[in-house]
């Protein structure tokens, strides 16, 4: 009851951040540094040597099996609460726009770039 919107995030991040927003007509930015990851994820950014492109190709991986929603500002606290009490650990990754978009941003504001969305179930 506290989301306004949700989705597993298994065709990738920003594929399915694409999803809600397009469904929902609104935008979303993501801030590439607030994306959860796993010791391997994290492994495996530490030798790339262009760390935005490769937080855009951890951006676009499938197969997280996570969920994204989104819910309005005034149910924050509630979140926070809820997720303490489940023992649910949950991250605030961007915000949602109406630029009609899904931007990946970098810490210094930019854009990064991703040449692929996700999976996508119909590209053959």
């Amino acid at each position: 009851g506290l989301a306004s919107a949700s989705i597993d995030v298994s065709d990738g991040l920003l594929a399915d951040a694409g999803h809600i927003a397009a469904i929902s007509g609104v935008g979303i930015e993501i801030s590439a540094e607030k994306i959860p990851l796993s010791p391997a994820a994290i492994a495996w950014l530490d030798q790339q040597e262009a760390r935005a492109a490769a937080l855009g190709d951890i951006a676009s991986m499938g197969d997280d099996y996570e969920i994204l929603f989104t819910a309005p500002q005034s149910r924050r606290r509630s979140i926070d609460m809820a997720a303490q009490l489940t023992r649910t650990p949950i991250a605030r990754l961007g915000a949602v726009t109406r630029e009609k978009a899904v931007r990946l941003i970098a810490d210094g504001g930019s854009e990064i770039r991703t040449p692929q969305g996700g999976f996508d179930h119909f590209r053959v």
